[in-house]
């Protein structure tokens, strides 16, 4: 995961000191911040801070049932922590006594999730990771998004989760045998649900179920993150010839093509089918090289071992 980077360690200290004061638990102010809980008591200990002393010194018997009858009547949490001024870990204290289980145990899944991610198309994170959703993802009845990589590729998750945020781990096992090939796969995944990034993710045609009808948003048609996200997850590029390919429903490998097309009208993609998945394949010396250039430009957030066969094959390095 990637973690916020400060200055130096007292900024370091005071930001940790802050997300506890916020009701936030010491394990997790941990994880927040990517390290070890040992290590940031130590870090703490040297500098004088404590997330041992500004705690909430508890709920009167009274205020618990305040708080008991605010959620009962539908206030929601967020709404019982402002007005009666308290923290989190105090309503979380309150469920416990009283045995209350939060609607969809949202109380638990969706702290520190990220409300802005995927609502700015024109940050490359949004059409990036956008990419990847549509390619490996799928979204739930229930609102949850899931992506699922090999678990090599496993990097492309903790960086997902490090923009989407969620206190949710990321997942690794073995899958059932693949319909289409029978071939069982080492797989890592990683879940987030919000009904916010749902419904955003939802505006741009992202569909509950896998299928063969998944679709660009007229938004990333043009947009080179997405595509690199789209041809790290569902394409290949060859070590040995000069093609490269995506696979997909008949309208993303069109409108991949015509993106193709747009950045240099003169190539020709090629398109085919491996059963009912379509398939769209670039194989000019010149315009396979151009085009990964061009996806590949200045940015920040790639595939490593792709981009790694990208460079070995065009300029004979890598990037370590």
């Amino acid at each position: 995961m990637l973690a916020p980077t400060f200055v130096d360690d007292n900024a370091l200290c005071v930001f940790a000191v802050e997300l506890y004061n916020s009701g936030k638990l010491k394990k997790e102010v941990a994880e927040i911040l990517g390290i070890n809980p040992r290590t940031l008591y130590d870090k703490l200990k040297a500098f004088g801070f404590s997330i041992y002393k500004e705690r909430s010194e508890g709920l009167s018997a009274e205020q618990e049932v305040q708080v008991a009858g605010m959620y009962a009547d539908g206030i929601t949490i967020d709404n019982i922590v402002i007005q009666l001024n308290i923290t989190i870990q105090d309503v979380r204290k309150v469920f416990k006594k009283f045995d209350i289980k939060p609607k969809n145990h949202k109380f638990y899944r969706e702290r520190y999730i990220n409300k802005n991610s995927f609502s700015d198309t024109d940050e490359e994170e949004c059409a990036y990771y956008y990419g990847w959703i549509v390619s490996d993802g799928c979204l739930s009845s229930t609102g949850t998004v899931t992506l699922s990589v090999h678990t090599k590729d496993i990097e492309i998750l903790d960086n997902l989760k490090a923009y989407v945020g969620g206190n949710r781990a990321i997942y690794s096992g073995v899958t059932s045998p693949d319909p289409r090939t029978g071939t069982i796969y080492q797989v890592s995944s990683f879940s987030f649900q919000d009904d916010d990034l749902a419904e955003r993710l939802v505006s741009f045609g992202l569909e509950q179920r896998k299928s063969t009808k998944e679709t660009c948003p007229e938004c990333f048609k043009l947009n080179r993150h997405f595509w690199r996200g789209m041809l790290e997850g569902d394409g290949c590029i060859s070590k040995t010839s000069n093609n490269f390919d995506l696979v997909g429903s008949d309208e993303i490998v069109q409108d991949f093509a015509n993106y193709c097309k747009f950045l240099f009208p003169e190539c020709k993609p090629r398109f085919y089918k491996k059963g009912s998945i379509s398939v769209v394949s670039l194989c000019s010396k010149v315009y396979s090289k151009q085009i990964l250039d061009e996806l590949y430009r200045d940015c920040k957030y790639k595939l490593s071992r792709k981009y790694n066969i990208y460079l070995e094959k065009y300029y004979g390095t890598n990037s370590g």
